[in-house]
């Protein structure tokens, strides 16, 4: 409307200047836009559908937190542990077992999804999510769950309690998704960067994920072909790059969790350096370590060690295998506070050995020593 009044008037001013008609057209014509279905019913879904689904898995992870940090304080993880099982296996076995129970909940819920309700208009069959196949709702929530676990792993290692950490995770989980619930109303404002950034929150992917599936459900469903392709012309966003985020996310996650279980093990943990990923120890293997630490010994704590046995000592068995060797052991908390002072100490197999002394002389610590629980 705003086009024809112009044009109208510039064709009077031009003439009434020069004195010559101009005879010119204005032609219009819509932006070209692929074909689509107008369903209010995918409006709503598109706004709600990744709310749902993450009510569905809340007490899911707020439990798998719970359970996690529960071993930890009751002392489990420690033992496990000294009886030597690696960081990465125990997170393993947790992963294992979680992510079989939600392998179930995916399935259950793509099912729901795909599930065909015959019209009674037309009589044709149609689903929630007709035109996308079963393949891309698996992927996509096989993701979201893979993601939320370790996020999950990597709450609970900043937690010692387990209901401290099921509190806060029930927190986080609902303040993850809210950013994306903040991003819905300027979502079409918000820059390509922005998105890629806002992606690195778990839940938040999984609302962008949702909501291009539901924008491509109008048309002809997200199929594997257009994965890296944009959903609509103003939005470069793609599916592709939420499932790419999905997969950093998970990487970004069990890294951070795997880095503070080093430096903040807990109360009975032994604690690394928070540089020990630089450290030429940390990537040596086991022997070697023990190799250096044995080599570190002096000349001059060894003839000390012999002034000791000189002075009060058992006769020591002959013939018999040595099962525990402990030279200099020594403990100093924080504070300058020292525990065990160069405790020498020879345990022989099938042979009963018992640490006498009053309270503080250092028994405990010096077999959460002997035992790897301390260092």
């Amino acid at each position: 409307m705003f086009l024809a009044v112009q044009h109208a008037v510039s064709i009077e001013i031009i003439k009434a200047k020069s004195g010559q008609p101009l005879e010119t057209k204005v032609l219009l014509q819509r932006m070209p836009q692929l074909p689509y279905t107008e369903d209010l019913l995918l409006l709503a879904m598109e706004r709600f559908i990744s709310m749902i689904i993450m009510l569905c898995f809340a007490y899911t992870f707020v439990n798998t937190v719970k359970v996690v940090t529960a071993e930890k304080e009751l002392q489990l993880k420690e033992t496990m542990t000294i009886m030597g099982l690696p960081s990465w296996l125990h997170w393993l076995a947790w992963f294992i077992k979680q992510i079989t129970y939600l392998s179930i909940s995916v399935l259950l819920l793509v099912i729901l999804l795909k599930i065909p309700i015959k019209s009674s208009d037309t009589g044709e069959r149609f689903s929630v999510m007709t035109h996308t196949p079963w393949s891309i709702l698996i992927f996509f929530l096989f993701l979201f769950i893979v993601t939320s676990l370790a996020f999950s792993f990597m709450v609970s290692v900043f937690f010692a309690r387990a209901n401290t950490a099921a509190s806060f995770m029930g927190l986080a989980w609902f303040a993850t998704y809210s950013v994306f619930m903040l991003t819905q109303v300027l979502y079409e404002d918000i820059s390509l960067t922005t998105k890629v950034l806002l992606s690195l929150i778990s839940n938040t992917a999984l609302g962008f994920a949702f909501q291009m599936l539901i924008m491509c459900e109008g048309k002809s469903g997200l199929q594997w072909s257009n994965m890296f392709k944009p959903v609509s012309y103003h939005d470069s966003f793609q599916p592709g790059h939420v499932a790419l985020m999905f997969v950093l996310d998970t990487i970004l996650y069990m890294m951070i969790a795997m880095y503070v279980e080093k430096i903040r093990p807990g109360r009975y943990g032994v604690p690394l350096p928070w540089y020990f990923p630089v450290t030429k120890q940390f990537w040596s293997s086991k022997k070697s370590r023990i190799a250096a630490l044995n080599r570190s010994t002096t000349a001059a704590d060894a003839e000390y060690n012999d002034a000791l046995l000189k002075v009060v000592h058992d006769e020591e068995p002959q013939g018999v295998p040595m099962g525990i060797q402990a030279t200099n052991l020594t403990k100093i908390y924080r504070g300058g506070r020292k525990a065990v002072d160069n405790l020498n100490l020879k345990v022989y197999e099938n042979e009963i050995t018992v640490l006498l002394g009053h309270n503080g002389a250092g028994k405990t610590t010096t077999i959460s020593m002997l035992t790897g629980e301390f260092l």
